[in-house]
């Protein structure tokens, strides 16, 4: 279910930042430096998916009559419409308007890191070629690691479970720096400034589109409070112990 999150989720942040960006700037998604992976070990270069999928319990149903009319379409044989197109993961890039150039500079690039991606795994070294890349071409990086299973991209070892990594490359990688932002379990998302060009940059609040991700593609459906998490011991002790506290606030909340 990772990649349909990560599809969502990357799509949802364009929308968020481009609702408060400056007008000379515009945020688009774009390929990721990522490659597409199916579990954590096997790397699929051209995995063939539907763009929205619909689910369902098997043996409910709770539609209800619509008032809309539906619309007449003009028929066609179904192999008519066949298109297959390959996939790749997504990034949101944040591009500078520029008069007469169509796309305009890259400014900054936002990750979401997926497992296979992280270190330790099949997929790391391509992204790590592709990070570098970026990162020597001056284009600020930000990553969010909302894995706390894996190790931080930088092979740094983990303080908490979740982290917002922001590395500014300008003027030059020696004299750039990299900001961690980590949070726990249940502590809220950190607020970030995201560099733009020059000395430009925007406040930006990861939790609020997070929290908007997760309702509108009703990831609650997947949550039972009854039960710990899935690998629920890899999870740090104190992790375990506030995953615990959040589960029976849940369970008896206060009249």
């Amino acid at each position: 279910m990772w990649h349909t999150f990560h599809t969502s989720h990357i799509g949802h942040i364009t929308d968020f930042l481009n609702d408060i960006l400056p007008a000379n700037y515009v945020a688009h998604p774009e390929q990721s430096l990522q490659i597409r992976t199916e579990g954590w070990e096997t790397i699929e270069f051209l995995e063939r998916e539907p763009d929205v999928s619909i689910y369902g319990r098997i043996g409910e149903s709770q539609l209800s009559g619509s008032s809309l009319a539906v619309s007449v379409p003009r028929e066609m044989a179904l192999k008519q419409a066949l298109d297959v197109t390959e996939h790749f993961i997504k990034a949101v890039v944040i591009r500078k308007i520029q008069p007469h150039v169509v796309a305009g500079n890259v400014v900054a690039r936002i990750e979401l890191l997926s497992p296979t991606n992280k270190p330790g795994y099949s997929g790391y070294d391509g992204y790590r070629t592709g990070r570098n890349e970026a990162l020597f071409s001056f284009v600020p990086l930000i990553e969010l690691d909302y894995l706390h299973e894996t190790l931080l991209p930088y092979n740094a070892p983990r303080a908490k479970a979740y982290a917002i990594i922001v590395s500014d490359p300008r003027p030059s990688v020696d004299a750039g720096r990299a900001k961690l932002y980590d949070f726990d379990v249940d502590e809220r998302f950190p607020i970030v400034n995201i560099p733009l060009a020059g000395s430009d940059q925007l406040t930006f609040d990861f939790g609020a589109v997070y929290q908007h991700t997760f309702a509108r593609g009703r990831w609650g459906t997947y949550v039972d409070y009854n039960i710990p998490p899935a690998r629920f011991g890899t999870y740090s002790a104190d992790d375990q112990a506030r995953i615990r506290a959040v589960m029976e606030r849940v369970r008896t909340p206060s009249a």
